[in-house]
């Protein structure tokens, strides 16, 4: 199909809805609010395909102090394998050659071959566990179990560069942040949890000690709603795995951080739970 008639434009907030529409059909947990913050932060940042009025494909994009996150990268299932989604790539990676040193992504399995060849290196597998709406199978909790909650979102920001290898002050402490958003402390850990498509999902989610998290993770088990809860964790941590393997989470899909240009080294020691689905690439 002739694609020359295909403009590739700023991303316009009336096609986030497609966005989302494309993005659950891939089975990736969509949240219209986050797409909206996201565009209104990096508009710069934001690519649409667009055939007249429709838009057929996009690409957004998020930064932190030392890197550029490539996300919500997908084309209308009826117009893929035209080029269309190359064409949206490369138009980004022009776009951010100059924003940052290190570009950051998750893909899919069956995209990485395509990242590889854009220069993109795999440095990482993220896993996405799931708790169901059955009761959890670990001890019950009492009152004394349960980690404080708190109103101060600064709070993830003493563990973010430590864990990171950046500041993400301004995500952690305002786009993070809904009104349904609950935030759980310990003496060396942090846990924020929201309600997103139909989960509790719980990230961003660090701690310095098994104890604290497994103290955290208990207490957002106890006062979760009857939704499933999802957490999506560094597979080369393995406390996190087998912490959360043991409360009764099982591993529904993984996905594939990869990243281009100067290294930025998390401590995945430190990171029980990402504050992505890691579905958006």
């Amino acid at each position: 199909m002739n694609t020359s008639k295909i403009a590739l434009l700023p991303l316009q907030p009336s096609s986030l809805s497609s966005i989302e529409k494309w993005g659950e059909a891939e089975g990736w947990l969509m949240d219209g609010g986050e797409l909206n913050r996201i565009l209104a932060r990096f508009p710069h940042l934001a690519i649409g395909a667009y055939e007249g009025d429709r838009c057929v494909g996009a690409i957004m994009g998020y930064m932190h102090e030392k890197t550029v996150w490539l996300c919500n990268f997908i084309v209308a299932a009826q117009r893929r394998g035209q080029g269309i989604g190359r064409r949206i790539f490369e138009c980004a990676l022009e776009t951010i050659a100059h924003e940052k040193a290190t570009q950051k992504l998750f893909a899919e399995d069956q995209a990485v071959p395509f990242y590889e060849r854009c220069g993109f290196k795999a440095d990482g597998i993220a896993g996405r566990f799931v708790l169901g709406c059955a009761p959890c199978a670990a001890p019950i909790l009492t009152p004394f179990d349960r980690a404080p909650l708190s109103r101060d979102y600064g709070l993830p920001l003493r563990y973010s560069a430590a864990a990171f290898g950046e500041d993400r002050a301004l995500f952690l402490c305002k786009d993070m942040i809904y009104p349904d958003s609950q935030l759980l402390v310990s003496e060396n850990g942090v846990l924020h949890m929201r309600t997103i498509g139909g989960y509790v999902f719980v990230g961003v989610f660090l701690a310095s000690a098994y104890a604290n998290a497994e103290l955290l993770l208990r207490t957002a088990i106890g006062v979760r709603s009857k939704l499933p809860i999802m957490i999506v964790t560094p597979i080369e941590n393995h406390d996190a795995v087998s912490l959360l393997k043991r409360y009764g989470f099982e591993q529904q899909g993984a996905t594939i951080c990869m990243s281009r240009g100067e290294k930025v080294r998390e401590n995945c020691a430190m990171i029980y739970g990402y504050a992505t689905a890691a579905s958006h690439a």
